[in-house]
């Protein structure tokens, strides 16, 4: 299974030539199953992501896009994703609302004047959406192209061969994220964006999440130097600091590890020392690029 990073950056896009090696392009991770696309996140990363799709020689036609909230950088790729406009691919969206009928709409606004010339009803792709409960599971058919929403406590198939559910954590304001967890053939991989981890990322909840997984791409945007200093606030804002990630991961035996959501300011150099000091914790640890694929 590949594992494709798309887009690292927080916040907001940057480019120029001290951004080239890990890339400039806001938050999107990808991978390909037989049958699916299952893509986690949507921001500028997706536009590359769909271009991937779209040239895929196995034609694969249903793509899920879990988003793990809703500002800006995590959905602005929505409205540029190729695959919308071509007619011929079956869309879910899944992430947060009330109501399936409520994320929709919400999702709709970007589609409509003054924001976006075409309305979302005008595009050629099917786009269907899906709220999923913390007691829920998306259960995958990767041989017959279908699946099913399931109950994790009422059902006995709910953790099937291959499967995505969220989990809830209320550190990003002011509502909160939901972190995705893939099971794949036995294989984890863990998306945990805009999650928050304090003192030595001690979280039972995140922990739980990412025990023993394969692969967790966790939000590290802010250097220890960054976060704890007075003249530089940015606790609360719902992003952790290095030290924390790296305690948890090692707590929780992480195979391989990536830190994501990069501060617009983290440079190339800045961010390969940051890799430089991963590797030498463990060498299947390190900083996410755009356009990577880990392999597993």
């Amino acid at each position: 299974m590949e594992v494709m990073i798309f887009g690292a950056r927080g916040s907001h896009c940057v480019s120029g030539q001290e951004f080239v090696k890990y890339g400039g392009l806001t938050t999107c991770v990808a991978i390909k199953t037989k049958k699916f696309w299952i893509v986690f996140d949507a921001g500028m990363g997706l536009v590359e992501a769909g271009k991937r799709i779209v040239a895929d020689p196995d034609n694969i036609t249903d793509i899920f896009i879990f988003l793990s909230h809703l500002h800006n950088d995590h959905i602005e790729g929505i409205n540029f994703f190729p695959p919308l406009y071509m007619g011929n691919f079956n869309i879910h969206i899944s992430g947060f609302g009330e109501s399936s009928q409520v994320l929709l709409e919400r999702i709709s606004t970007t589609f409509s004047p003054p924001y976006f010339p075409l309305a979302l009803g005008e595009l050629k792709s099917q786009l269907e959406t899906t709220v999923i409960g913390e007691d829920e599971v998306i259960v995958f058919d990767d041989d017959e192209g279908s699946w099913v929403l399931r109950n994790v406590f009422r059902d006995p198939f709910a953790k099937g061969h291959f499967s995505v559910s969220n989990w809830y954590h209320p550190s990003h304001p002011r509502d909160g994220v939901l972190l995705f967890k893939l099971n794949y053939g036995g294989k984890v991989v863990i998306f945990a964006t805009d999650v928050e981890l304090y003192g030595a990322g001690q979280d039972r909840r995140v922990e739980r999440l990412c025990q023993d997984a394969d692969v967790v791409i966790m939000d590290a945007t802010y250097t220890d130097e960054q976060y704890f200093n007075p003249d530089y606030v940015v606790q609360g804002y719902g992003h952790s600091f290095h030290s924390a990630v790296i305690g948890l991961a090692e707590r929780c035996n992480v195979k391989h590890l990536r830190f994501h959501h990069h501060d617009p300011t983290a440079t190339d150099d800045h961010l390969d020392q940051v890799d430089a000091k991963l590797k030498a914790l463990h060498p299947e640890w390190g900083v996410a690029k755009g356009n990577e694929i880990i392999e597993i």
